[in-house]
């Protein structure tokens, strides 16, 4: 079964935590980030290529894909298949939809790549990891 993320609905919580870097062996930096997807309130679409994922309780993140997703700013949705341990991480694929002619909702979807997942400084820019 999928968790779909989409603008203003976010799949159910079953859990609250919090932004969990995968540490490298000898502690010094984070091999792939990850967030807690149950922690999320929403998500705006910016661009093809990028996404401000809003979390309860702060802190927000922006995602950014690896490369540009077509159709994601159009459609302002895409989902994320969290049947694993409910987070979203660097290099994990979301989908966007397809539509086609006459905006059918079609049942392909775009696989897009994330690039980087940053926390948003309180200030609104990206915060040094």
């Amino acid at each position: 079964m999928h968790k779909f993320i989409t603008t203003g609905l976010i799949a159910a919580a079953i859990a609250a935590g919090a932004a969990a870097p995968t540490m490298a062996a000898d502690g010094d930096k984070p091999l792939v980030r990850c967030i807690d997807i149950t922690r999320m309130s929403s998500s705006k679409v910016v661009d093809n290529q990028t996404i401000i994922l809003k979390m309860r309780g702060g802190p927000d993140f922006k995602m950014t894909l690896a490369h540009r997703c077509p159709g994601l700013k159009a459609q302002g949705t895409w989902r994320h298949d969290a049947k694993s341990l409910a987070k979203l991480c660097e290099v994990d694929t979301i989908e966007v939809p397809v539509h086609t002619a006459g905006n059918v909702l079609d049942s392909n979807f775009t696989p897009c790549i994330i690039d980087s997942i940053t926390e948003i400084a309180k200030d609104g820019g990206a915060k040094a990891q």
